[in-house]
């Protein structure tokens, strides 16, 4: 573990900055940094597939297997924790309309049991009697892009996402910007948004409205993004490691998905065939999972063409329909 770590100073006059040395928190005392070195321009960036070795000689150079990049833009789809960057707040908030139906409560709502929860291949949020808001902050040294894959189907909460500058000014004021439509079934739909240069914080709010007699937080479904994207960044200084269930080679811009019958860890390189007697799996998958004995509901009749005597002859398959 490093007692130090590389971070750059906020662009100059002159379209420079610094490379200083940060202390890790909790890890030292004492002890004198290393002494600040001139760092890449304010418009240096890396191609897709590699990242700025900020610890060493600030180069761009390709991502080792097993990992991504997509250069000037940060993915996130993997959602076993909050990624670094992420941050969550939770407040109480009641309807208008539940209030003037004399639904609303004085006892103070437990909002620790709200907020964006990971749940491994999403993020999840119940329209509770919370406001619960997640934050990514995103410095652009260009014109740039959000995009963010989301389900949401409870006509009882709000969903509203929000661009804000460095200024605190909203950046979209369209309802369409605003307000995501709603989703249907296990539908997904991708979102996409134009980002200025500069800082810009995205905020994704959902709120519980209740407008149903007797509805309750226990009953709403909740709000799920799988994915999000932001591009117009100067580059990563660390290749994000390819999520369970796929892989990549060196230089990867993405990780590509195991075929079916194999498996890989988080940060594979390549996939490994499940046991083709004993074990199955689906493509992306994360384990290989057990065959189990056929019943007589994974048999199904095959007939021939007529014989000679015009007779159809049948016969059951023992091949599993679903494998």
């Amino acid at each position: 573990q490093h007692d130090f770590h590389y971070e750059y100073t906020e662009c100059d006059s002159n379209g420079g900055r610094w490379r200083v040395s940060v202390p890790t928190p909790n890890v030292c005392t004492g002890g004198a940094p290393n002494p600040p070195v001139r760092g890449k321009g304010c418009d240096y960036t890396c191609d897709v597939g590699q990242y700025l070795d900020m610890d060493g000689d600030q180069e761009c150079h390709p991502c080792p297997p097993g990992s991504y990049s997509l250069g000037g833009g940060a993915r996130f789809d993997d959602w076993e924790k909050l990624p670094t960057g992420f941050s969550v707040t939770n407040e109480q908030f009641i309807s208008p309309i539940r209030e003037f139906r004399g639904h609303s409560s004085t006892a103070p709502a437990n909002c620790s049991r709200e907020g964006w929860v990971p749940k491994g291949k999403h993020l999840a949020s119940t329209g509770g009697d919370c406001s619960a808001t997640l934050v990514y902050t995103a410095n652009l040294v260009k014109e740039g892009s959000v995009s963010f894959e989301y389900q949401y189907i409870d006509r009882e909460s709000i969903f509203n996402f929000q661009v804000q500058n460095s200024q605190c000014q909203a950046v979209h004021n369209r309802d369409s910007d605003r307000y995501p439509s709603h989703t249907t079934g296990n539908d997904w739909k991708l979102m996409h948004l134009k980002l200025k240069s500069g800082l810009n914080t995205l905020m994704w709010r959902v709120m519980g409205m209740h407008l149903q007699q007797g509805a309750s937080s226990g009953i709403s479904k909740p709000v799920l993004i799988k994915s999000i994207e932001v591009n117009g960044l100067a580059f990563t200084s660390e290749c994000a490691k390819c999520k369970a269930g796929t892989f990549s080679q060196e230089g990867a811009a993405t990780c590509e998905e195991c075929p079916r019958d194999t498996r890989a860890d988080k940060g594979a390189t390549e996939c490994t065939p499940c046991d083709k007697n004993s074990q199955y799996s689906e493509p992306a998958s994360a384990e290989c999972s057990a065959r189990v004995a056929c019943t007589d509901q994974d048999y199904f009749s095959v007939y021939q063409p007529c014989d000679a005597n015009k007779k159809v002859c049948g016969f059951s398959s023992s091949q599993d329909k679903s494998q």
